[in-house]
Formats: C-alpha cells, sequence, structure tokens
C-alpha cells in the first residue's frame, strides 16, 4: 500500500469505521458471504465516506485565499 497524507489515512479511517457499521447492521463479518448486493453496498460504504471525508478534510484545511 503506498505511503497515505494525514488525510488520506483519517479518511480511510472513518470509511472502514462505516464500513464496519454497514457489516454489523446485516450482521455479517464474513465478506466472502456477502451476497452481490451486499458487496456492491459495501464497496459504496468505503468509497463514498472515504472520498466525501477527504474532500471535506482538504476543504477545512485549504488557506483562505
Amino acid at each position: 500500500m503506498p505511503d497515505l497524507t494525514v488525510h488520506e489515512g483519517a479518511a480511510l479511517e472513518l470509511a472502514g469505521a462505516q464500513a464496519g457499521a454497514y457489516l454489523e447492521s446485516i450482521q455479517k463479518t464474513d465478506l466472502a458471504t456477502l451476497t452481490e448486493d451486499e458487496w456492491g453496498m459495501f464497496l459504496q460504504t468505503v468509497f463514498t465516506t472515504a472520498t466525501k471525508e477527504l474532500g471535506r478534510l482538504v476543504e477545512e484545511s485549504s488557506l483562505p485565499f
């Protein structure tokens, strides 16, 4: 895995937590047992959470000029 920036690491940490919460909500922990729809939702959760959080963190830390 490539080195991550501080923002990337924070975004992935949040995405991991959200993906874990999704797995808990469907009461599954073994990714091999996910249906196609569940797998899609798992990936969507990771992707959208990470990208939104990364954008938020970058915007928050941007200089005002």
